[in-house]
């Protein structure tokens, strides 16, 4: 099932220099819509075959690949043993080790039924051996790597990504309720509001290792420590092609945010919650002065969307793939309320960033990529969809005879009808423009007929006057639009 849904690209020109355009349309493809509550996709390091799909109850899918079907046994079932009340718990993350074809080892991250030594609720890190790495059942856990006591049942993080490094990476939240309460994400000796760097094919006694260049050497620091000032990082991502890292961090009232680290990074960034949210000074509920220094610096966000815009972010992934050279380089996100928003870094490290809404996609829950850089979007819903693009590059257009266009009424108010008078069926897109030459509206009808007609809503446009155009194939055709 292949979804064309409407893409709106609005510029976001706050503090942003010279933009670059997306060049392409997103569409849709539904893989299943037979999951429940999944939560995370990711691939196995050296598999092209299979996709792995998070079940927030507490099982991980197998996608087939090859044969575009869901596989009916779970590839890891642990329901039992996973607390998933409320939103934020249950199973939440997947990372296959990158020598994994070898030696059969993937970890998971779940909160914890209650259990002898283990408080109802805490987040454990579990790794899990497979003895055929190809096969689609039989993984035998090897025990608790991780395990870290939340004090409340949200704000659990619970991403992890083995880095570029080789390292296995752990997002946490800051333990929850709201505002932070327990001031943990700036205190150095808790786990919590954290990212996490272990090794964990660390020979010797211990059950994992500290990588030498872990930024904190200990004291009142704990070691595991990469970086900090996080308040839920729900969902980050390695670029596979830079080693750059994103973090998407979920906000309390003001700002949703998504952080930046180069993969030159020596670690130990402070991202500022519960001192800072987002670019803002914090000083709501919950939060404590004593952590927070005036001088202290932290590290400013790449984008920090308000709350009127948007209400919980989810971090996404940097598209490297090869069926969609227009979408090369971006970085593509989403929020629950179904904006999406797309950023591309140029080489003097300046930022574009762009907005699309995209109603068809409910709860655009986790990302996630296969082996060869295509990447798909979790409905929280039970749906994953693949994500394409098409490209809307307008190079080598020529112009149209203009009695096949109509436009009217025009001056419009509520409605616009759209017409084109044509000798064959072809896409059409349409593209409005205001005078400073921003793209406000976009949409594309693949299959469209010879003689194309469309009715276009035009209330949600400002009164004003507009460039409308119209593609049709390398054909293209313009008009002057007003609102009133």
């Amino acid at each position: 099932m292949n979804i064309r849904l409407l893409a709106f690209f609005i510029l976001l020109s706050q503090g942003l220099s010279a933009q670059v355009e997306p060049e392409f349309a997103l569409s849709f493809d539904a893989i299943t819509s037979n999951v429940e509550r999944p939560v995370d996709i990711t691939y196995a390091p050296g598999d092209a075959d299979r996709l792995f799909i998070l079940e927030q109850p507490g099982r991980i899918r197998v996608y087939d690949l090859v044969n575009e079907q869901l596989l009916p046994t779970p590839y890891l079932d642990i329901e039992s043993i996973v607390r998933d009340q409320g939103n934020e718990q249950g199973l939440l993350g997947l990372a296959f080790h990158p020598d994994f074809m070898t030696n059969g080892t993937f970890f998971v991250n779940y909160t914890r039924m209650p259990t002898s030594g283990i408080a109802s609720g805490s987040t454990i890190v579990e790794k899990y051996v497979i003895d055929d790495p190809t096969a689609n059942t039989g993984a035998i856990s090897q025990g608790e790597y991780l395990v870290i006591e939340q004090p409340f049942s949200n704000h659990n993080g619970g991403c992890i990504k083995f880095g570029p490094d080789g390292y296995l990476y752990i997002g946490t939240g800051d333990g929850g309720s709201a505002g932070d309460p327990e001031d943990t994400a700036q205190d150095p000796g808790s786990l919590l509001g954290k990212m996490l760097r272990i090794d964990v094919d660390f020979v010797g006694g211990a059950i994992y290792g500290i990588p030498a260049d872990n930024p904190f050497s200990g004291g009142d620091t704990l070691r595991e420590i990469w970086s900090m000032g996080l308040r839920n990082p729900w969902r980050f991502s390695f670029d596979r092609e830079t080693g750059d890292l994103y973090i998407g961090d979920v906000g309390q009232d003001a700002r949703e945010e998504i952080n930046f680290e180069p993969a030159d990074s020596p670690g130990g960034l402070d991202y500022g919650w519960d001192c800072r949210e987002g670019d803002l000074p914090y000083s709501g509920f919950g939060s404590s002065s004593d952590d927070c220094d005036p001088g202290d610096v932290y590290e400013e966000p790449i984008a920090a969307l308000p709350h009127n815009q948007v209400v919980s972010i989810t971090g996404g992934l940097v598209y490297r793939g090869e069926d969609y050279p227009s979408m090369e380089g971006w970085y593509i996100c989403a929020d629950l309320t179904r904006n999406w928003f797309l950023l591309k870094r140029d080489e003097d490290g300046d930022w574009s960033q762009h907005q699309v809404f995209i109603s068809d996609i409910s709860v655009p829950v986790a990302f996630g990529e296969d082996a060869s850089g295509e990447i798909y979007v979790a409905d929280l819903n039970g749906a994953v969809y693949r994500i394409e693009a098409t490209s809307t590059s307008s190079t080598n257009l020529v112009e149209g005879d203009p009695e096949q266009l109509a436009v009217f009424p025009n001056p419009a108010s509520e409605l616009v009808q759209i017409r084109l008078e044509s000798d064959r069926p072809a896409e059409v897109q349409i593209k409005i423009f205001d005078l400073q030459g921003k793209l406000v509206r976009s949409q594309r009808w693949p299959d469209a007929p010879a003689d194309f007609q469309t009715d276009w809503v035009t209330s949600d446009l400002a009164s004003g006057v507009y460039q409308l155009q119209l593609i049709r194939g390398n054909t293209s055709w313009s008009r002057q639009l007003v609102i009133r």
